[in-house]
């Protein structure tokens, strides 16, 4: 096999981490195609699959088929990167096919396809040929792999160099008004008799008040953006920065609502927001995995970023083909 280490072109060198990973992340899709998926299909009982009925087998060939597709691609386009021929800029290659309407995009409907196929194998149970489970599990690695190319893709356009391409600002004005409502959040759990008694509105203006101590930003409550009034919303000069929606924890239904309501104030400029949710329930933990659980069903759910800590998780969601940063917050004040 060939050796496909390189060093990473000098424009690109502020950027090694995320690219490296691209490097090595192609080096393993590039041995799944060569070694892996070639001895599952030709030197295994895979053939045995021809022997089922149509539908029974269906599923089961598209796992081998759209698995192997997923390497090919992915083990030449995460080097792409490299030739300037083809990608002159960071934000060239960010907006190449494989991650904005392909494979990366595609996550949802590629976990569809491994439970329909997992599915099937239960159901035949012994006739399922022993290649056919290995090929589920290595889509499934796949998989995987892709969830960090898209968490990789997302600090790639994080970065100086891309947003400097885009002519925007650093990141860094979401995540600073994140870590200050998470110590205003932190604050109410510290001092529960405090907090315990007040309702939304209450609490959400303690969160105003210490974003308002940032001369930074221009932050208001109940403020109109497209269709309905924020609950937060932070701007810097005449730019939207962040809008928040600030909920007391009332089931899974409703917090999905709220998903629902916060993305219908967002336009396409607006892209970072935050859902603040109390959570009265004496089991702050149980509420949290409902909501973890839940919050995949979400028809625009896109990706999961990463957990800032333990009650604080990021998430990628994409409405009308504009992707949205969205963190959800829990604070514990139990309710007298």
């Amino acid at each position: 096999m060939k050796d496909y280490k390189m060093n990473i072109r000098s424009d690109f060198q502020p950027l090694p981490f995320e690219l490296k990973r691209f490097l090595e992340f192609a080096n393993i899709f590039e041995t799944n195609n060569r070694e892996r998926w070639s001895h599952l299909k030709n030197q295994e009982d895979f053939r045995d699959v021809y022997l089922l009925d149509y539908a029974d087998k269906e599923p089961l060939e598209r796992i081998y088929a759209i698995g192997r597709d997923l390497a090919v691609a992915m083990a030449d386009k995460l080097r792409w990167f490299n030739y300037p021929d083809y990608c002159p800029s960071l934000t060239s290659y960010l907006n190449e096919p494989v991650f904005r309407t392909s494979w990366v995009a595609q996550l949802p409907e590629l976990y569809e396809i491994s439970r329909l196929a997992k599915e099937k194998m239960e159901e035949l149970g012994g006739k399922t040929p022993w290649a056919i489970g290995q090929m589920v599990q290595l889509f499934d690695e796949q998989l995987k792999l892709l969830e960090e190319v898209a968490r990789c893709v997302i600090s790639l356009k994080s970065s100086e160099l891309y947003r400097k391409e885009q002519g925007v600002l650093s990141i860094q004005p979401y995540i600073q008004i994140l870590n200050a409502i998470n110590r205003v959040g932190k604050t109410f759990e510290r001092l529960p008799a405090t907090y315990q008694d007040k309702d939304e509105e209450s609490l959400r203006d303690h969160i105003l008040l210490a974003l308002s101590t940032n001369h930074e930003f221009t932050t208001l409550g109940e403020v109109f953006n497209k269709n309905g009034k924020t609950d937060i919303l932070s701007s810097r000069h005449g730019h939207t920065e962040f809008i928040g929606e600030c909920k007391f924890w009332h089931g899974e239904k409703a917090f999905l609502e709220t998903i629902n309501q916060i993305l219908g104030y967002a336009t396409w400029r607006n892209d970072k927001l935050a859902i603040i949710m109390f959570v009265g329930n004496l089991n702050i933990k149980q509420i949290i995995d409902k909501a973890v659980h839940s919050i995949q069903s979400h028809p625009c759910y896109s990706l999961f970023i990463d957990k800032s800590d333990e009650t604080w998780f990021n998430y990628k969601f994409e409405k009308d083909g504009v992707e949205f940063e969205l963190a959800v917050m829990f604070y514990h004040i139990p309710r007298t």
